[in-house]
């Protein structure tokens, strides 16, 4: 069965079952979104829900939770609720930030890519230095994985998240999709020398060095 959402101008039609967008619907969603903001450069949208859930819009419908114990990251954006004192409740960080009740934010994927474009183009307008460093201050700021620099393995998935978000904002082919030029970063220098060898070599000697786990989200240890 499928579900139609019209959104402004735009219909856009997902499987209920999955929740999966096509690249398209997609596309009609987030440049009415851009159309709303300054500062967001265009790709970035897309690119943290592409990293996210692959355009899946995520419910507590049509989705299990992680018998892990593990937070379901909700919407098409990947905005945790809870965070079990672990991750960070990002979904009312974004409320808070964009002006729109969490409520609202889990109603559609519109809402929830308007709710984040409107949460980065806050954050890049109150933080100094490059477009590049404000983009990377608001996305660290909004993300659910912790921000502890002083932790390897956290840090180490942390950047593993800014390096997949601008590998493909960086992409000549991907960004060729979208409609939009390519962000002109070295990356390399944006997650550091040591780190940018880790995720692209892909076997490494780890030996002396702190264990990194294959997939770079599997730093959550459940208490209990």
């Amino acid at each position: 069965m499928r579900y139609l959402c019209i959104v402004g101008a735009g219909l856009i039609i997902y499987a209920q079952s999955l929740g999966k967008l096509t690249l398209d619907s997609v596309l009609v969603l987030t440049r009415q979104v851009y159309e709303r903001t300054e500062m967001v450069p265009r790709g970035v949208l897309e690119a943290i829900a592409e990293v996210e859930t692959r355009y899946r819009h995520i419910t507590r419908e049509n989705t299990q939770p992680s018998c892990t114990g593990m937070p379901l990251p909700l919407t098409i954006m990947g905005l945790v609720e809870d965070g079990k004192g672990f991750f960070r409740s990002n979904l009312k960080r974004v409320s808070v930030l964009s002006g729109i009740a969490e409520s609202e934010i889990l109603e559609s994927p519109y809402k929830a890519m308007l709710a984040y474009g409107l949460a980065i183009d806050s954050l890049m307008k109150i933080t100094r230095g490059s477009r590049v460093k404000r983009l990377v201050s608001a996305l660290r700021e909004l993300t659910y994985l912790p921000d502890s620099p002083d932790n390897f393995y956290l840090e180490y998935a942390m950047r593993a998240y800014l390096y997949e978000v601008f590998l493909r904002l960086t992409d000549p082919e991907w960004m060729h999709r979208l409609g939009y030029k390519p962000m002109r970063v070295d990356l390399r220098k944006l997650v550091g020398k040591e780190f940018y060898r880790r995720m692209t070599t892909e076997f490494v000697n780890l030996t002396g060095c702190p264990p990194v786990p294959d997939y770079w989200r599997a730093v959550w240890v459940p208490a209990d």
